[in-house]
């Protein structure tokens, strides 16, 4: 077991990676992120290297903790982490291993499953042949939304997968969440939020959303998961045992609003299958996979059918694929400008769209589309730096790589420039204060920054296609 580090210890780390990441020579722990040039993208660098080096600390610790001090105060180490889990075992408990991905966490149903399966370094492999093509979609509300075109239960041939209606499971809960964990299996459970003190939605409105169950303590009555907690970042969290059955037995009467799919799949229970060993990455199915994307092939239309019910796809008005998704997310954003401008109320259709699911008014798009676009960049560019590791490089291919990334951290600038952008429409939007030029002129920038990376991104991903396969296929 590791020892605790000492607040000493996490400090001297943190100011370590503070200095590497602000580029200052020297800092005081109270010195302020902000006053030491600190920003979003920096805040994301300096979460990504702590996870690296065992500390969890999230963007949002730095914005409101601000010091190095003051966040030590308040965080949890990956060594807590691992002394709870041995402490489990001298209590009653256990807690089944978890990897906190942050690769994809744009939507639950695809980031909960990954933070069971990439914790076992095997399936690594796995996770690099998928999530390599996108669709967008168009209602007729005039709201959009951008989606990994892939089945939904992709990891089928590693992790066996059960769904449970609210009706299949009248055992009590914790009951059954104990004897689950015991099994090997993990679970993510419809609740509603409202009993839940973790969750924005506490003591305000019922919401009844997903959030994974990996662990329990029955000596300190815990669970624990992982979800998004009141300010929307994706982390790990502890339950009450007591505010956890209250939100299950709530949300058998709440769902239909707000996760009408909890109708038959109120419970999910992922378990590893014990036969597999590691899997074998596929790289004719992989290069496949990214020339369908490139090429904006539809020939994968039938994974939508699944993705999409047939009653959602009706009130769809477009389908696109691939590349051009750039086009189409450009003019939804600057529909939602216009929108803006004209006075919409885009605070109360985002409320409408949390209680309804599909208002009649909506935004044309929302942050999660413009995270899913970060995220498949980044996916990419880590996908190819695999095969290129694995199978073949050169020079060429190293430079025509970095040109990507440069892609990747552009997107990144624009995908954290429109969360602030968002959060200030939906929580503190007061049209009597607001400086629309200023506003407009961030808004503006995200646009241009999609807008480039759509008319370079396919150019440069079939160069890098064809230098990798020259190289690679020559040398065989």
């Amino acid at each position: 077991m590791k020892e605790k580090q000492s607040v000493g210890q996490i400090e001297e780390i943190l100011a370590n990676i503070w200095k590497e990441v602000l580029h200052v020579k020297t800092l005081d722990v109270n010195d302020r992120f902000f006053d030491l040039g600190g920003d979003s993208f920096k805040a994301e660098m300096i979460t990504d290297i702590c996870l690296e080096k065992g500390i969890q600390v999230t963007p949002n610790d730095i914005f409101n903790h601000r010091t190095i001090s003051e966040i030590v105060k308040n965080m949890h180490t990956a060594g807590d982490i691992e002394k709870v889990t041995v402490m489990l075992h001298k209590t009653q408990g256990k807690k089944l291993k978890i990897k906190y991905q942050r690769d994809i966490t744009t939507y639950l149903h695809r980031s909960i499953p990954l933070c069971a399966i990439l914790s076992d370094e095997r399936y690594y492999t796995w996770f690099y042949q998928h999530y390599i093509q996108l669709f967008f979609i168009t209602y007729n509300n005039s709201f959009s939304r951008l989606e990994f075109l892939e089945p939904k239960n992709n990891f089928e041939d590693i992790f066996d997968e059960k769904y449970l209606t609210y009706a299949d499971q009248q055992s009590d809960i914790l009951d059954f969440v104990e004897k689950s964990v015991d099994a090997g299996t993990y679970l993510t459970i419809n609740l509603d939020e409202y009993y839940l003190p973790q969750k924005g939605s506490f003591n305000e409105h019922h919401y009844v959303h997903q959030s994974m169950v990996f662990g329990y303590d029955k000596a300190e009555r815990k669970l624990m998961g992982l979800g998004f907690d009141t300010n929307m970042m994706f982390k790990e969290l502890e339950f009450d045992y007591d505010d956890f059955a209250k939100a299950y037995e709530s949300a058998k009467t709440n769902y239909k609003l707000t996760a009408p799919w909890a109708e038959t799949e109120a419970i999910q229970l992922l378990t590893p299958k014990s036969t597999v060993g590691e899997y074998k990455f596929d790289l004719n199915k992989f290069m496949e996979e990214i020339y369908k994307y490139l090429d904006g092939s539809n020939l994968d239309k039938s994974r939508i059918e699944k993705l999409i019910p047939l009653e959602e796809q009706q009130m769809c008005t477009d389908l696109i694929y691939g590349p051009k998704i750039y086009n189409a997310m450009v003019e939804s954003l600057e529909k939602l400008g216009r929108d803006i401008l004209h006075g919409l109320d885009v605070k109360g259709m985002v409320e409408q769209f949390k209680e309804k699911m599909l208002g009649d008014i909506m935004p044309a798009i929302d942050y999660r589309s413009i995270h899913l676009l970060y995220e498949h960049k980044k996916g990419l560019y880590d996908r190819f730096k695999y095969i290129t590791g694995k199978y073949y490089t050169s020079a060429k291919l190293e430079d025509l790589l970095n040109k990507f990334n440069k892609l990747v951290e552009k997107m990144n600038t624009a995908r954290l420039t429109f969360f602030d952008l968002e959060k200030m429409l939906r929580f503190n939007f007061n049209p009597a204060e607001v400086n629309f030029e200023d506003l407009m002129a961030s808004f503006q920038k995200v646009i241009e920054t999609i807008r480039t990376a759509g008319n370079s991104e396919e150019e440069l991903l079939r160069e890098i296609c064809r230098e990798f396969e020259t190289g690679y296929k020559g040398g065989k």
